[in-house]
């Protein structure tokens, strides 16, 4: 379970990112985080792992909770997908990006070897292993990217903007890969219809706080509270 209690995180400067956010996830639980540019939906995700600094509350997952000084015992559990794939595909193939990780965490060759082919079996895409990613398509990176963050075998799973730069059928790709994975998910998107598909709860943010949060088809049904939060 992921427990989050009245966050608050503060850029340099003195910019607001959120304030006073709080919200738990279960178990195989998919969450979809809404709202407007600059509503603070990355800045959530990237203080989820310690990225940014909170200025207040907790982070806790199955009972190990953040640490400012040291967040690497939850940033085993918690995984992060950015919006450009780019960022996590770097080396020559996709099996050398998918074991760097576990080579990194000290796993013998055999076993990351083991990690990366069951992640690309999970997503279905085992002819990715060998090539390059600068010759995949969009929808082939995103995927290649997740998969690089199930071979860290996290509990939960955060995404960012998972659908930006993809074509219709790369995102119904998506969805159909997403759906089956047993993790919890926190899903940061623009992207209404999808999060309806994918995810079981919303919550809906405004101005670095959560303003409302329920099921997303009610949710972007009301037609006045999507206005209010410019969606």
């Amino acid at each position: 379970m992921l427990v989050v209690r009245d966050i608050s995180a503060v850029y340099p400067g003195g910019i607001r990112a959120f304030t006073g956010v709080s919200f738990e996830a279960e178990a195989r639980e998919n969450i979809a985080l809404v709202g407007a540019n600059g509503a603070g939906k990355t800045s959530l995700l990237l203080a989820l792992i310690g990225i940014l600094p909170l200025s207040s509350g907790s982070v806790n997952v199955d009972g190990v909770e953040l640490d400012p000084e040291n967040p690497g015992e939850l940033r085993r559990k918690v995984g992060l997908v950015f919006q450009n794939p780019e960022d996590q595909l770097f080396m020559p193939s996709i099996y050398e990006d998918l074991v760097f990780g576990p080579l990194n965490l000290g796993l013998s060759g055999e076993r990351a070897a083991r990690r990366a082919a069951d992640a690309l079996e999970l997503l279905g895409i085992p002819q990715l292993r060998d090539r390059s990613p600068l010759r995949l398509s969009g929808g082939e990176k995103r995927l290649a990217a997740i998969a690089t963050v199930l071979t860290m075998r996290p509990e939960v799973m955060l995404f960012d903007e998972p659908t930006a730069f993809l074509d219709p059928r790369a995102r119904r790709s998506l969805v159909t890969a997403l759906k089956p994975l047993p993790h919890t998910k926190i899903i940061a998107t623009h992207d209404l219809p999808f999060a309806a598909q994918v995810c079981s709860r919303a919550l809906i943010l405004k101005d670095g706080a959560i303003r409302a949060q329920g099921r997303p088809d009610a949710l972007f049904s009301d037609s006045a509270l999507m206005e209010e939060c410019g969606l």
